[in-house]
């Protein structure tokens, strides 16, 4: 794991499948502990919600993904006085699966939560609470929608409808 990350830094890179079964450990391990080095190191690249977007193919939730991450942490600075890094990729991976969640778009799951590497209980009850801030603003987001009034080209359209029942 150590090589691996040296070799990033280095901008090479080292064949995963074989890092792995030197390690002696499965995929999802290495990746974990590679993942919690990172962290400790202080390493690990921040992953904008927009990136994640462009990644997963979810570019349509992006923009309730930011606006639901931010009502969260409005919502947390005023309960708690404890600093919270909300930059991290565990915030930005679940704020873009609540608001997929919200908008219907499919997401791979699973690999959202490889990107933060956290337990599964941990990044679902976050999503959790990060859905209730997305239905309030998708609540808030919706409007009656009024019916269009008629313009020129819808009236030209009817009179030229009307042209044809009297041939």
């Amino acid at each position: 794991m150590c090589l691996d990350l040296a070799a990033s830094m280095c901008g090479s890179t080292v064949n995963k499948s074989e890092a792995i079964r030197v390690a002696g450990v499965n995929k999802k391990v290495y990746t974990n502990g590679l993942k919690a080095f990172e962290s400790m190191l202080d390493l690990q690249g921040d992953v904008s919600i927009k990136e994640m977007g462009v990644q997963f193919g979810c570019t349509g939730a992006v923009t309730l993904a930011e606006e639901c991450l931010q009502s969260y942490i409005k919502e947390y600075n005023n309960k708690s006085c404890a600093e919270m890094d909300f930059g991290t990729s565990l915030f930005q991976a679940a704020s873009l699966c609540a608001a997929c969640r919200q908008l219907k778009i499919k997401v791979d799951r699973v690999k959202l939560k490889e990107v933060c590497s956290v337990k599964h209980k941990t990044f679902d009850r976050l999503v959790t609470e990060l859905e209730k801030h997305a239905e309030k603003i998708q609540g808030a987001k919706k409007v009656v929608k009024q019916k269009r009034s008629k313009t020129l080209l819808d009236e030209i359209e009817r009179q030229i409808e009307g042209m044809y029942i009297f041939i």
